[in-house]
């Protein structure tokens, strides 16, 4: 069906930002950049995320021992559904923010 809708032709992803930055003498792209900024928001939003919600304790429990948090009345399939949902965003998120990365490597 992929193949029917795309093509079987190699496709680029676009940058979301062309401009360089030019950082202590060195050019960086600003797909480079801008990359790491949402690297650096992403990690610290989850980490505020498990730490300060009872979604993220159960998490933590769950990960460290699944049948003391099943005994706790922690919901592990709740649990483990929430964080393949969680991983699959910020994939999709990681993809977008840094995909065009490699086709700018490229380009120089």
């Amino acid at each position: 069906m992929l193949l029917l809708t795309f093509g079987s032709e190699y496709q680029n992803v676009q940058s979301l930002v062309s401009e360089k930055a030019m950082v202590f003498g060195v050019d960086i792209g600003g797909q480079r950049l801008l990359a790491l900024g949402v690297s650096v928001v992403l990690i610290s939003g989850l980490w505020l995320f498990i730490h300060n919600t009872r979604l993220g304790n159960a998490i933590l429990a769950v990960s460290q021992d699944p049948e003391g948090a099943q005994y706790m009345g922690i919901n592990i399939n709740r649990v483990f559904a929430s964080v393949m949902g969680l991983s699959a965003a910020l994939a999709a998120t990681a993809w977008r923010a840094g995909g065009a990365v490699s086709d700018e490597s490229s380009r120089a």
